[in-house]
């Protein structure tokens, strides 16, 4: 909920997005990126730091550890332990869950 004002300040500062991109290898010259669509390879110079966003994955542990230590425990698996998904969506569902109960 908060992302434009962490975008905003990170633009503020002169932060640069390299969106729809994959990091091909790291050189002494830089960063090899390889654009996601078209193929072609960039070099990035003078990075300092490379952050991957690699996209999420559910973590539904605790929920299966639950369900089969306490099969009639009511367990409800909501936000990112269900699948990975935008707060907004996260909050939803576990404002439903509450109201289930």
């Amino acid at each position: 909920m908060s992302w434009r004002l962490l975008y905003q300040r990170l633009l503020d500062q002169t932060v640069e997005f390299v969106v729809e991109s994959e990091v091909v290898r790291l050189t002494d010259d830089g960063v090899v990126v390889r654009h996601v669509v078209s193929g072609r390879e960039s070099t990035l110079p003078g990075i300092a730091t490379v952050v991957a966003a690699c996209g999420g994955r559910a973590n539904d542990g605790l929920c299966r550890e639950l369900r089969r230590a306490a099969p009639g425990l009511e367990v409800h698996l909501v936000g990112d332990a269900a699948a990975p998904r935008q707060i907004e969506r996260a909050i939803y569902e576990g404002h439903m869950a509450g109201r289930a109960i």
